[in-house]
């Protein structure tokens, strides 16, 4: 569970330039940017504050989804496709 939340909570926090925790601002603010200029491409009547929030919201989950997805991988392509050695 603690790794799975540690990789989650990387889209709001970062190392910054010393190693200390940061505020994940490019993560953050580029995402909403993303998410505005999307919005542009939808009609006048459904670019909407409220649409904007949920188009961020969902696109915050899912990458929060795939840094929990790649931070155990590893463990999951172990488990799924191990080879046994053959003995020579």
């Amino acid at each position: 569970m603690k790794r799975a939340v540690y990789a989650a909570s990387r889209i709001l926090i970062t190392p910054d330039y010393h190693g200390h925790s940061s505020f994940n601002a490019s993560e953050v603010l580029g995402r909403g940017m993303a998410q505005a200029i999307s919005l542009s491409y939808y009609p006048r009547s459904d670019r909407t504050g409220g649409a904007l929030a949920v188009k961020y919201g969902w696109a915050m989950g899912r990458d929060a989804l795939t840094n929990v997805f790649r931070e155990f991988w590893p463990d999951i392509n172990a488990h799924l496709f191990h080879r046994h050695k053959q003995a020579d």
